[in-house]
């Protein structure tokens, strides 16, 4: 037999339950008013979110959501001020605790941090770039498109910095992809001039043109000094180095220059130094290449000893000169050399992507397994319940069949019963017809026709209770019949 529809049903709405996932996400707490508004401005207005989080209570230790997500905060907002870290303690801080959490923005947001710090502040290329690699892998688990940006703008400026073009492109094409998803056309045009830098050491000059000019492009219609002044100047860099075009290199570096001029970019003037001294004016060559010596950026400062060398040593009585500043050039040319560990990055890179990859795999095992476990525990489960359904439906047949043997049985008793009575009228019939009869013959004799005519009233009182008890006995049957037919078609 069929097992009935409200079981069917049962079943179904158990199996749907069971094979509903309900996966947990840690939600974190609701931030402070002070961390949230800094967060909101950190990108437009760093200087507004140092100055609130600098200014309100750090929250207690004790509290370490909204702690770490301080030390995080601060640390971000200062190096975007370009305040100078004195060691990575805070980071660490926001680092060791969202390492611990399912909150994957601060994971990236934490290993970003610490591959900024080890990169500028210590100079440890291959500790940052693992950093950078952990926040770039969980970044893409979010839609922070604008730390996403950040993140691979970092890694492809540990490549290009080591003479990897290959490896700094693709970093640099995602950054420009996350930017455009932001829809912040300055990091876009910033993420063109990386790629054309990219291409310059490639070197792939028409590319790397092709790249400054669309950043600038874009730089131009945002009206934004600092990444039109970084496109020009690279572009001059780049008709100078590739295409010997000085005229054109000195027009773009100058414009770049005046544009931003309040901010004195030593970048710039070693360009403008550089190209002045391939024009043999060797008066401006001076003053702007001595400008690019006080630079903080020990490339920068290597360029301009360098192009100082190469100007003073072709003037007369200036060979000494020359020497001083080819020493520095060689001082600073040694720094870099300990700074740039290609093969080492490389190898760092392919270690943390194969590391990545076996704990993908092992993480993908153990959810498989987990899945498997899962079906057995819920196809055990079913097993379970469908066994109970099938016993209760049983046993209800059983209840069923015993229901219907009771009211068979109750029906041959009230048939036997019927019978009888039926039997015991028809005598009683008889009896009555006999007795009228002896009424009749004896009709002067009063106390025999007074005991007769008692005989014959009580054998037609029988025969009524008889004839009833016979009308009930066949209305009950009638209701067993019915009973047993609505009991066979339930079934």
């Amino acid at each position: 037999m069929l097992l009935s529809n409200k079981y069917i049903v049962c079943i179904w709405g158990i199996l749907l339950v069971l094979s509903c996932t309900n996966t947990h996400t840690e939600s974190s707490p609701t931030l402070l008013p002070e961390l949230a508004q800094a967060e909101n401005c950190m990108y437009a207005y760093p200087d507004s979110a140092l100055h609130i989080l600098e200014k309100m209570t750090p929250p207690k230790v004790t509290d370490k959501y909204q702690y770490a997500t301080w030390c995080l905060l601060l640390s971000q907002a200062k190096i975007k001020n370009y305040v100078e870290l004195e060691s990575d303690s805070l980071i660490s801080m926001g680092y060791k605790y969202f390492q611990q959490k399912e909150n994957p923005q601060r994971k990236a947001l934490a290993g970003y941090l610490e591959g900024i710090y080890y990169n500028d502040e210590k100079h440890d290329a291959k500790t940052a770039l693992k950093y950078y690699l952990e926040a770039a892998t969980e970044i893409e688990k979010t839609e922070d498109y604008q730390l996403a940006y950040f993140i691979y703008v970092g890694i492809g400026e540990v490549y290009v910095f080591r003479s990897l073009p290959d490896y700094a492109i693709d970093a640099f094409q995602k950054a420009y992809t996350f930017a455009k998803l932001s829809n912040n056309k300055i990091h876009m045009s910033l993420a063109l001039s990386y790629l054309g830098r990219a291409y310059s050491i490639k070197p792939d000059a028409g590319k790397s043109i092709s790249y400054y000019k669309n950043a600038l492009e874009v730089a131009r219609e945002t009206e934004d000094k600092t990444s039109i002044t970084i496109a020009l100047n690279e572009l001059a860099v780049v008709y100078e180095a590739f295409l010997k075009n000085d005229k054109q290199a000195l027009i773009y570096a100058l414009e770049a220059l005046h544009i931003n001029e309040e901010k004195e970019s030593l970048q710039n003037y070693l360009t403008v130094g550089d190209i002045y001294r391939q024009l043999n004016m060797n008066d401006s060559a001076q003053y702007y290449l001595n400008k690019a010596a006080t630079s903080n950026n020990i490339y920068t400062v290597c360029g301009a000893y360098q192009s100082l060398y190469y100007l003073n040593r072709t003037i007369p009585n200036n060979y000494a000169k020359a020497m001083a500043y080819c020493d520095k050039f060689y001082t600073y040319i040694d720094s870099i050399t300990k700074i740039e560990h290609g093969k080492e990055i490389i190898a760092m890179r392919e270690k943390y992507n194969h590391e990545k990859l076996l704990n993908e795999k092992k993480t993908l095992q153990i959810e498989n397994e987990q899945i498997i476990q899962n079906y057995l525990y819920i196809s055990l489960f079913i097993v379970i319940i469908i066994a109970c359904l099938i016993f209760l439906y049983q046993r209800k047949l059983i209840q069923k069949e015993r229901t219907i043997q009771m009211q068979e049985e109750q029906l041959r008793i009230n048939n036997l019963r019927i019978h009888d009575n039926e039997m015991q009228m028809t005598q009683n019939e008889v009896h009555i017809m006999q007795l009228s009869e002896q009424l009749a013959a004896n009709e002067g004799l009063h106390e025999t026709m007074m005991e007769q005519q008692n005989g014959l009233n009580e054998l037609k009182r029988k025969n009524k209770n008889l004839q009833q008890e016979t009308i009930l006995l066949q209305q009950n049957m009638a209701e067993y019949s019915q009973n047993m037919q609505e009991t066979l078609k339930a079934q």
